[in-house]
Formats: C-alpha cells, sequence, structure tokens
C-alpha cells in the first residue's frame, strides 16, 4: 500500500488498472484528466469520478473519508473551514439522498464488521436501532442525506463526523458502497430482510468466500475478482445461490499477491470451497470456450471487450466490498442462454418489476458444439456423416469446432419452467401461464397470447389466486 502525496495522485490507481486491462473510453479519461487538472476541490461525483475516489481510497493508506448523515454539503464545507483546516487537506465532498431502504444497506454493510456482541444485526429491526443511534432521532426517516467528506491528514489523525472507518476492511466498505453508483443503484432493489433471514447456505458460502478475498488477497488485486450468475438473484432476494461462479483474470500479470496463481490452486482443492466454480485465466481451470463466449457476452452487454465489465463501474456492483457482476449483465446472459430454468428467472426479475427488460419467445432449437480436438479422426466423420458440420470461426482458416442444430422439446421446456417457478420461487402457474407470459404461440388457437407484463396485473392477479387453489402438481 502507498500514500497519496499531490492532488494528481488521485487518479492514479484508476488509470493504472484502465492501463492493465486495455480499457480504452477516451470521454471517461478525459473526464477524469480534466478534473485532476483543476487541482480542486472536487464537489462534482459523477459515475467515473467516483470510481476514481473508490480506488484511490482503497490505493492509498493516508486517503481517509467521514460520512456525515443529514448535514449538506455547504454545512461540511464550513464546519471543515472552522474546526478542520489545521488538521486536513480535502480533495472531494459528495453529498446524495437515498431512502431509507437504501441507508438501511449502507449502515450494515459499513457496520458489519465492527458489531459485537451487543448489537448484532440480525434484522432491519435492528438495523433501525443502528440508524436511530447514528442520526440521534427517535423516528425512521423516509430519505437522508449523506455527505462524504474525503481527505488526507496533515499530522496526526482526529475523529469527527458520524461515521469514520477504523481499518482497512471498513474503509474497502465504505468506498465501494458509497462511491459506486451501481452499488447505491443495488441497494434499491435488495430485500434485505429476505437476505437476513433465509438461504443460510447462500450467505454462509458468500461470507466464506469474502473472508478468503480480505485475509488471503491483496486489495490492490481485488479488482480482478467477480461474482457471477446465480450470486445477483440471490443478493436481490430472488431465490438461494446453489454455488459460487467465480471469475478471476489472469493471476500472473500485474499482482501484488505474492504467489497468487498457487494460491488461487490451493484454493480450489480445499473441501472448504467445494461450492465455487473458479474460471481462472491462464491456468487449467480456464475452459477454452470461454474466450469466445466472453467476448459475445460483452457485445451483449454493450461494450467491447469482457475487461471492460471487469473494469468499468458501469457493470458491476458491490455487496460487503465483494465485487458481482450487475444484474442487467446477468440478465442478458440468461436471455442468451435460452434454457427453462433461466426464463423461470426472468419471469420472476419481471413479475417482482426489479429491471426493465423485454424477454424473448424462446427459441426451440439450439446448438450444439464439439472441440475437433477432442474427437478422433473416426469419430470426426462420423459426425459429419450425422450432420454435424464445421463452426464458422470468423474467417479463420483453423476449424477449432463442430456444430449441429438440435430442436427442442417444447412441452417438456414449458414444463420445467412451471416446475422451476414452483420448486425455486414456491410460484404457482400452468403451462398456459407461462405461454402467455412468454408469448410462446399456441399452434392450437388463433388467438395470440395476452402479454401480462404490458396488459392490467389485476386480471392476472385474480388468475393466479384460482390457480393457487386449483393446480395440482
Amino acid at each position: 500500500m502507498s500514500c497519496i502525496s499531490k492532488f494528481e495522485d488521485l487518479s492514479t490507481p484508476l488509470l493504472d488498472k484502465w492501463k492493465e486491462y486495455s480499457y480504452d473510453n477516451c470521454e471517461r479519461k478525459s473526464e477524469v484528466n480534466c478534473m485532476i487538472k483543476r487541482k480542486k476541490l472536487i464537489t462534482k461525483f459523477t459515475p467515473v469520478i467516483n470510481e476514481m475516489f473508490m480506488d484511490a481510497l482503497i490505493e492509498y493508506n493516508n486517503l481517509q473519508a467521514t460520512l456525515f448523515v443529514n448535514s449538506s454539503k455547504i454545512e461540511v464545507f464550513k464546519y471543515y473551514m472552522s474546526n478542520l483546516k489545521k488538521h486536513i487537506t480535502p480533495y472531494g465532498i459528495k453529498d446524495i439522498t437515498v431512502s431509507h431502504k437504501q441507508f438501511q444497506g449502507i449502515v450494515y454493510q459499513i457496520f458489519y464488521d465492527s458489531q459485537t456482541n451487543g448489537e448484532k444485526m440480525k434484522s432491519v429491526e435492528d438495523i433501525d436501532r443502528k440508524i436511530k443511534q447514528i442520526t440521534n432521532k427517535q423516528s425512521i426517516r423516509k430519505k437522508y442525506q449523506l455527505t462524504t467528506l474525503i481527505y488526507k491528514y496533515k499530522k496526526n489523525p482526529v475523529k469527527f463526523g458520524d461515521f469514520q472507518p477504523s481499518n482497512f476492511v471498513e474503509k474497502t466498505i465504505f468506498a465501494t458502497t458509497l462511491l459506486h453508483n451501481k452499488s447505491l443503484e443495488f441497494l434499491s432493489k435488495t430485500n434485505l430482510e429476505i437476505l437476513l433471514t433465509k438461504f443460510k447456505s447462500s450467505r454462509v458460502f458468500f461470507l466464506r468466500y469474502r473472508k478468503f478475498l480480505f485475509e488471503k488477497i491483496d486489495p490492490r488485486d481485488h479488482h480482478k475478482f467477480m461474482l457471477f450468475s446465480s450470486i445477483c438473484l440471490y443478493l436481490l432476494g430472488l431465490r438461494k445461490a446453489n454455488d459460487l461462479d467465480l471469475y478471476i483474470s489472469d493471476p500472473t500479470k500485474n499482482t501484488y499477491t505474492k504467489n497468487l496463481k498457487q494460491i488461487l490452486l490451493d484454493q480450489t482443492k480445499d473441501e472448504q470451497f467445494k461450492y465455487v466454480d473458479f474460471s481462472i485465466e491462464g491456468t487449467e481451470l480456464w475452459k477454452d470456450y470461454w474466450n469466445i463466449w466472453l467476448s459475445e457476452w460483452a457485445r451483449l452487454c454493450g461494450t467491447q471487450a469482457f475487461n471492460n465489465i471487469l473494469v468499468d463501474s458501469r457493470f458491476n456492483f458491490y455487496w460487503m466490498g465483494v465485487k458481482v457482476i450487475s444484474p442487467e449483465c446477468d440478465i442478458q446472459r440468461r436471455i442468451h442462454r435460452n434454457r427453462p430454468r433461466a426464463y423461470g428467472d426472468l419471469i420472476m426479475l419481471k413479475m417482482n418489476n426489479l429491471y426493465k427488460f423485454e424477454i424473448p419467445v424462446p427459441n426451440f432449437s439450439k446448438k450444439e458444439f464439439k472441440r475437433i480436438a477432442d474427437l478422433s479422426k473416426k469419430e470426426l466423420k462420423e459426425h459429419l456423416d450425422d450432420g454435424w458440420s464445421y463452426k464458422d470461426n470468423k474467417g479463420k482458416k483453423q476449424k477449432l469446432e463442430i456444430e449441429r442444430t438440435v430442436e427442442i422439446d417444447k412441452t417438456r421446456f414449458i414444463s420445467t419452467v412451471v416446475w422451476w417457478l414452483k420448486t425455486t420461487y414456491g410460484f404457482l402457474s400452468t403451462a398456459q401461464d407461462v405461454k402467455d407470459m412468454l408469448h410462446i404461440p399456441d399452434l392450437s388457437q388463433s388467438n395470440k397470447p395476452k402479454n401480462v407484463f404490458i396488459d392490467e396485473h389485476r386480471e392476472f392477479k385474480r388468475k393466479m389466486i384460482k390457480i393457487k387453489k386449483m393446480v395440482n402438481f
């Protein structure tokens, strides 16, 4: 870990990270450079300026932040001029307004590691008591004004404000929660009460991984790690995550953790981590098809390379200091997978009005692929005679895979969606309901199915009440 000495140092961690991953966004780089060249106290916090301060707080030991609750930016600046001018050098003042739900998530995360036996936050009621303690109010507000002051000490540290991180973990939680737009946005959607009371096994998985990350991995390498897949649905409070899918960029390049690659390989053999599906670039745990799929996934998310998703704060968020791919990116993955369980998850995301997206009609045919390297010459010939063909590698001469199109059983597909909705979410539906929700044409009827996501919800609710009484799986 290093120390910040001059104003220009604020942007160094972010720009170094972008350089490492060949991230090239002229507009965002220009915004950072223009802000730094001014060398003035930063009061305008755009997503990329948030990200700059977040990385700087994680990088520099002597850079600190303090939270003021229900104090405006002007009030905090006046307090600085009157009481702190001799003690600190300020770099930025940010203020935001958050809902009570968002503030609950913020308080739970930043105080999680500092809890004592007397103040364990096991329920939202416990969190609300903590909020009352912080705000010195007896009642709960609908909205809160949060102002963050970011600075370095001139001499000895001084205590002030409503919350000041006392160690690296607390500072990381503070930075990745309050200085990350997607993290703040996510707090307005997650169901904290469910996270605290249900899905215990998923919570254990997540916290065990988090403990490993903070204890074994240098914080400057944390950006290389990103969870994806069902973890998004778990953190939203929709369903449990049966395992953790973990993407790790090349652990042999530009790392601060000594022997990072070996640490990770040893961890994959640990029985306690059998629930983690590791995908580690540059190791035997990296599947060949990821090189193709990650590029496709990035394109579906609206960017050019998967590295952009890893290092651009518009495509990820943090929960308790752990990086997770954004639910929007996860939604694109589920749509692309075209599997009945994925469609069940998409239906529940839509039914809970968490994100705006269109569910496409399922494709009742799928592509199957096989690597040529895994087949003998005889097996390859037999496959080609049996309807398989060489996959087009976008003009490349070398043929790596063969493919074929297989028809999907529509009835079985729909039945699986019905089963998944019931067993995973406790949501009772019929095959016709699923057809309606997914716009699947019924060949026996000339009328087009109704779009229950656009029409009034009242009719659908009345229908589902009857279904709950009548359906017998």
